[in-house]
């Protein structure tokens, strides 16, 4: 391999590693549906972001289906997010039916 092949090998391998990196962010942006926790609880009716997160704590909301946990890399503390309409779903289904983990 020449060193332009290689330069460009290497330009082509960042580029596509800072797309996977970024995409969730942009994707984000791009859908409405998820929400921040502040955000979260005034669209869903509830008098905190507490409420979520005591909602996560009972296991009432579940990680990877109405929460996804955007906390960067090397972090200790979640920056959940929430999926409003996943969230109205379960929040809705009476007690005897919701399956708590």
């Amino acid at each position: 391999m020449t060193p332009g092949e290689i330069e460009a090998l290497i330009e082509a391998m960042i580029e596509r590693k800072l797309r996977e990196l970024f995409a969730p962010l942009t994707q984000q942006s791009e859908n409405d549906e998820w929400a921040d926790a502040n955000e979260a609880a005034q669209q869903l009716g509830l008098p905190s972001k507490q409420a979520l997160y005591n909602a996560i704590t009972a296991g009432l909301l579940r990680t990877g289906k109405e929460v996804r946990d955007r906390r960067l890399p090397g972090r200790k503390k979640p920056r959940y997010q929430f999926h409003i309409p996943n969230c109205r779903k379960r929040l809705d289904q009476p007690p005897e039916k919701r399956k708590v983990v």
